[in-house]
């Protein structure tokens, strides 16, 4: 019962670091682009930028989740 409550904590903890920095990123993708001097707006990032930004996400909440489900271990 313990292992599967630690993975629904991985689980969870993943998707609120996927949803919390989806909107991050696209925010920081924006920030970027239009630091050339440009007026800011929001814009929609390229296929291979989404791609990019998904496969950095992923690697991050697996992370995320993984030291979360450790140390939740040890409390």
């Amino acid at each position: 019962m313990i292992k599967l409550q630690a993975h629904h904590i991985l689980l969870i903890s993943m998707m609120v670091f996927i949803v919390l920095n989806l909107i991050e990123n696209v925010l920081h993708y924006n920030i970027g682009f239009n630091s050339i001097g440009r007026d800011f707006e929001l814009k929609n990032p390229s296929m291979t930028d989404w791609i990019k930004i998904v496969i950095v996400m992923i690697l991050f909440a697996y992370l995320q989740g993984f030291f979360t489900e450790f140390f939740t271990q040890y409390t």
